[in-house]
This record gives C-alpha cells, structure tokens and sequence, in this order.
C-alpha cells in the first residue's frame, strides 16, 4: 500500500498505532490532483503522487528513557532522479503532571521532519529516521505536508486540502508561446476565419481560435486588444493577443478579423432567422435549420459572375434563384449571421462550366462540410466529413485541394449522404 505519511508514538498500544497508521494511508494514498496531472513543464520530473514512505516501523529510542524514533524507507516510482524528499507532521504530547505537587497533565505540539536525501528512479532509498520527543506520550499525528525535490521544481502536496504547489529553484525566463488562428494562419484563401458584427461586438470571442501554453504555468492570461478595428467602417483588420505568465513574460500574435457594420442583407438574414430558429437552440440545431432553408428556397439556375458572395446572398434571398455559389452565399450569409465560423470550399481543379462552391463550417470544434445544393441523386450534405463525402462520390464533385484549408474532423455529426437519397 502507498503511503506519504505514517503516524508513531511511544506508549500507545500497536492497535491504536496502526490505526493512525491507516488514517494516514487513507489521507495521502492515491490522491493525484488536477495541477499534479495536468503539469505541462518537462522540468517536473518527479510528482508527489510518485513517491512515498514504504517499509516503516517505531522503536524505542534507546538514547531516551521516554523518547522513540521512527524508522521508515522511501520508494521513488517516478521516471527521474529525486533530490530530496521531507515529510512533515504535527504531533501532540501528553506529558504526565505531578499530583501531590499539583501539577496538572499538560498537552504540548511539536513539528517532525523525515527528510530523505538522494532516490534514483523506480529505487527504495536506505532506511531513515526521525526522533520523536523526548518526554511524554503521543496521543495523536497529523500528517502535515510532503516535500518532492527534483529537478528545478519543489512539488508540494497538503492532505487536508487535496492540493499541490509548484515552486521553481531557477527563475522562469520563458515566455509563453500562442499558437493556433494568428498571424497569416487566421486567413484562409480571401476567407477570415473570425468575424464580428458592430452590433454583435460585445462579448466576441476574439480568443476563439488561439491558445497559449507556457513550459511553467497550467493557464496563461491573454488580453485582447481591437483597438484597430473600425467598428464603423467595417473591413479588414487586425486583433492583437498578449500572453502573460505568474513570472510577468509575456509574448505577443495577431489575427485578421473581419468586421462587417451590417447593412440590408443583415437586416435580411435576421428576419430570416427569427422565422426558422428560436433563440434557446444550440448552434448546430440552427446550422441544420439553415441548410433546410437555404436547400428550400433557391430553385437552381446557372450564373455567370462568382465574384461578390453578399451581394450574391441577397439576391438569392430576394429572387430565389441562382446555382451552387448562391447556395454557397447565402448559407454564408445566415451561418455568419449567427455566429458560427465558416469559408468557402471550390472544387479542384478549377474546370470551366464544372465549377462548384460550397461551405466548410466550424462546430463542436471541428470543421465539417456543409453544401446546400440539391443532387439529382440526392443526399443531405450537412456537416459530413471528408469520408462521407468520398463515399458518396469518389470522382471529382467533391474533389478540393486539402491542404489550403483548416483540417477537417474525422467525428461524424451526420448520417451518411446516401443514407438520406
């Protein structure tokens, strides 16, 4: 059984003993918190949850008439080198008074330390000792905190709490790294994956796309900077993010963002949506309500011009008609609308009068294929995978070029197209 602490004493009877004994076991056995898991540094070579007292036992101190001393040894189980273990505790005395001097019996707590120096990996250190008061009897132990010294960290574990601390023997000159949408990976072909409405700005989830890790700390704060975005004008601009450690590092990134001031097809979408979706749904009830409407309402016809995808959006909603760039804008159009992220997929290679357009939309995060236009054959082409779509047409309809886009998720939201012919 694994133990961090162990309790001793010197007149209490071995019954007693070995139930503080267990007490202490069930205290400081198994518990592995979420920091302790979690710890990203490399340099945690060794968690407290990996080391602990093995092999114990109590003898009377033979230097001391009343004393004792506890005797245990310590087995590292981590994968490194441990440079010192300490296991403390809190032990209340009983000391004994004088009744015909009228001194009465009196209760003092002292703090003991077992400190075992020098573990190699998955080895049991030598037996060592700690030495208990020097009068009186132990009534109770408490098992305070435990100690684990390796590498350039201190890892702390407190029973009562259930807690750990990381503490640093070096100072943290590292600065955190940001990763993910930034820079030019936030853009997609003429696509930003973010954008924002002015009249939806408050509350935006710039962070959406990016995340910071530091080789230290679990969570890392970024702050958000728009002040560079024209929530007037809209267009084109740049979000920036700063990532700050406990230690005060910091690193800096930026994303494109898109912001769009609104105008009629704004004022048309939300109509739209107010008549096809309650606002209590989630957003991927809302994504198949949107495929539904988009599908329904626009009678295919072909089109010359694949230039301006709003202008295309409204006209498609107000004449409903157009071909698969229609579709295209107007889900893009609706899907922007409310809130969930999505560029444009066109078929590859580019084939005069064979062209084909359709979305490539984020949800439940990943990315998944949405195409509202109809198919002679039919099939429902709402949030499918790269799989379904080459199981419903290994030829060239669905074909793209893979790599200009965000990689696809593999998790199938959807029936299978044909499933739905």
């Amino acid at each position: 059984m694994k133990n961090r602490g162990y309790v001793y004493g010197s007149r209490i009877c071995f019954t007693v003993l070995f139930v503080l004994l267990f007490c202490a076991t069930i205290l400081c056995a198994g518990k592995v918190s979420k920091a302790d898991t979690e710890q990203k540094s490399p340099k945690v070579l060794a968690k407290s949850s990996e080391v602990y007292l093995t092999k114990m036992r109590m003898e009377k101190d033979v230097t001391s008439p009343s004393g004792y001393r506890f005797y245990a040894k310590i087995k590292n189980a981590s994968n490194h080198y441990v440079k010192k273990v300490v296991y403390t505790y809190k032990v209340s005395y009983t000391i004994k008074g004088d009744a015909s001097q009228s001194i009465p019996d009196s209760v003092q707590t002292e703090t003991e330390t077992l400190i075992v120096k020098g573990i190699e990996s998955k080895d049991v250190s030598e037996e060592v000792s700690c030495v208990g008061d020097q009068q009186g009897t132990v009534e109770s132990m408490k098992f305070e905190s435990e100690q684990v010294f390796a590498g350039d960290a201190v890892c702390t574990y407190y029973p009562d709490t259930d807690t750990y601390k990381t503490e640093w023997g070096t100072p943290d000159t590292t600065a955190p790294v940001i990763s993910g949408s930034i820079g030019k990976k936030s853009i997609c072909g003429s696509d930003i994956y973010l954008t924002v409405y002015s009249d939806k700005k408050k509350g935006f989830n710039y962070k959406r796309f990016i995340t910071a890790s530091d080789d230290r700390d679990l969570e890392v704060d970024i702050s958000v900077d728009t002040s560079k975005l024209d929530f007037d004008e809209g267009g084109k601009g740049k979000v920036y993010f700063t990532a700050t450690d406990s230690a005060g590092n910091k690193s800096k990134a930026w994303s494109y963002v898109r912001v769009i001031a609104g105008d009629n097809l704004e004022k048309c979408c939300d109509t739209v949506l107010k008549k096809i979706t309650k606002k209590d749904w989630s957003l991927i009830k809302k994504i198949r309500a949107i495929y539904t409407y988009v599908r329904g309402h626009i009678s295919y016809s072909d089109r010359e011009k694949h230039v301006n995808w709003r202008n295309e959006a409204l006209e498609g909603m107000m004449y409903q008609a157009g071909d698969c760039f229609t579709y295209y804008s107007l889900s893009r159009a609706l899907l922007t609308r409310v809130g969930v992220p999505n560029v444009m997929i066109r078929r590859y290679p580019h084939v005069n009068n064979y062209d084909h357009f359709w979305n490539l939309v984020y949800i439940k995060g990943g990315w998944y294929h949405f195409d509202a236009t109809p198919r002679r054959q039919g099939g429902n082409f709402c949030l499918v995978t790269d799989s379904q779509l080459t199981g419903y047409d290994s030829g060239t309809m669905f074909r793209f070029k893979k790599s200009l886009y965000p990689k696809r998720a593999t998790k199938k939201l959807s029936p299978d197209p044909k499933k739905n012919m």
